[in-house]
């Protein structure tokens, strides 16, 4: 229910352009009735667009999207954009690359001891002390 939703009509192209008022309001008036009822996102956008020719709405759309990543937050905050330490990049292709080791093992219980994940971390630059990783 909190998620946005785009609403994407295709083959605009296939619209005269004389007509395409007309159809693109009752279509909305159409996808409003069916979507706004309890349950369903509230934050919903439409877009039209054609994938030949000049691809009609093609920016249209692309715009949305970035408007709602760059408007996207989690607890309040941004959740896209942030920079990230290119030795938690590091660690996280380093864990990645244990858990293929781990899962060639025989064993059932498949975890990474606090040593060798201070290991691990050492690898990626990371030698501080941490009380704890979050991924």
């Amino acid at each position: 229910p909190g998620s946005h939703v785009i609403i994407v009509g295709t083959h605009r192209d296939m619209i005269p352009e004389e007509l395409f008022s007309s159809v693109k309001k009752t279509m909305r008036s159409r996808v409003n009735d069916m979507i706004y009822r309890p349950g369903f996102p509230k934050d919903i956008s439409f877009a039209e667009i054609s994938c030949v020719g000049n691809k009609m709405g093609l920016d249209s759309l692309r715009n949305k999207i970035k408007e709602k990543i760059d408007d996207a937050k989690l607890r309040n905050q941004k959740i896209m954009g942030e920079m990230v330490p290119a030795s938690y990049l590091e660690l996280c292709d380093i864990l990645e690359e244990e858990a293929k080791q781990l899962n060639k093992t025989k064993s059932n219980l498949k975890l990474v001891r606090g040593r060798r994940l201070s290991e691990l971390m050492k690898k990626a630059g990371l030698d501080q002390k941490m009380d704890r990783v979050e991924m």
